[in-house]
């Protein structure tokens, strides 16, 4: 892709996620589940050591970019461990919590608050490594922004994707019934003032999904408008049909590594109904160029 120009649709997003996490970015680093639970922490950082192992330079001499790295969830692992990273994202709120970390610290990543889209664009650098945690379900267009992620590699560089959703709809109709228990749970104990405005925003965002963006003008696309999560979160009540999307990303050049399609939940007895139901709710994939 030699010419990064965004749909109108996809530009809407964007500015509905740099709106959305100037309200939330405090809440969102002290209370994400992808960010604080034990399990998930434990599983990135496993899957981090390991990708890493698989790199050709040692550490020191790496070059990771941290795309949508928000508050830094993925570099501040990466930065223990004396590795160069860059890390961009669209919010400056978030970043803000993460230079925050980074000066106690005393790391230095280079940190750019700037849409990754229009980044990739223009940095040719090499990566080694670029990683999207919880980032792909927030793009209107994820095609193209893993595309460009591959001409942003070095030869044989790695691109890993984690914490986004599946295809919701493939799940059975218990285990959908399932997640929203999980998740109501999580909001009770967690965000009681938010709970009606989270189902508020998932509402709204299933109406627009479920009839494929043919609401433009109507009452939801309306709301929608109002309601930044609703469109920050684009693909989260739909979910990403990750399946053709790897099929799409083998197009492009990728070697698939890792696709791992998985059940996660909050709660420990809901992702073992999950599993017990045999619906997956969540995928990674590490990808080679």
């Amino acid at each position: 892709m030699n010419y990064w120009k965004p749909c109108a649709e996809y530009r809407r997003i964007v500015e509905a996620n740099r709106c959305f996490y100037a309200k939330i970015a405090e809440i969102y680093d002290r209370e994400e589940t992808c960010v604080n639970d034990e399990t998930c922490q434990r599983i990135l950082m496993d899957d981090l050591v390991c990708i890493i192992n698989m790199l050709k330079d040692p550490t020191d001499k790496l070059k990771v970019l941290d795309a949508c790295g928000g508050s830094g969830n993925v570099a501040l692992k990466l930065l223990e461990r004396g590795i160069n990273v860059t890390v961009v994202d669209i919010s400056e709120d978030l970043l803000n919590i993460l230079r925050s970390k980074c000066s106690e610290l005393h790391y230095s990543p280079s940190v750019i608050c700037e849409e990754i889209g229009a980044f990739l664009q223009v940095e040719r650098e090499g990566f080694d490594l670029i990683v999207f945690s919880s980032a792909l379900h927030h793009f209107q267009d994820i095609k193209s922004v893993l595309s460009m992620a591959y001409s942003s590699l070095k030869q044989d560089g790695l691109v890993f994707t984690i914490f986004d959703p599946t295809l919701q709809r493939n799940n059975s109709w218990i285990g959908r019934k399932v997640s929203r228990m999980d998740y109501l749970l999580f909001k009770i104990q967690n965000q009681p003032k938010d709970i009606f405005g989270a189902f508020r925003r998932k509402f709204l965002a299933g109406k627009r999904r479920g009839l494929k963006g043919l609401l433009r003008g109507s009452k939801y696309d309306n709301e929608l408008d109002k309601d930044f999560g609703a469109l920050a979160e684009f693909h989260a009540v739909s979910g990403i049909d990750d399946i053709e999307l790897a099929d799409f990303l083998r197009g492009v050049g990728y070697k698939v590594l890792w696709h791992e399609r998985y059940a996660s939940a909050r709660f420990g007895v809901f992702a073992w109904l999950l599993r017990a139901l045999g619906d997956k709710t969540h995928f990674k994939l590490l990808l080679r160029k």
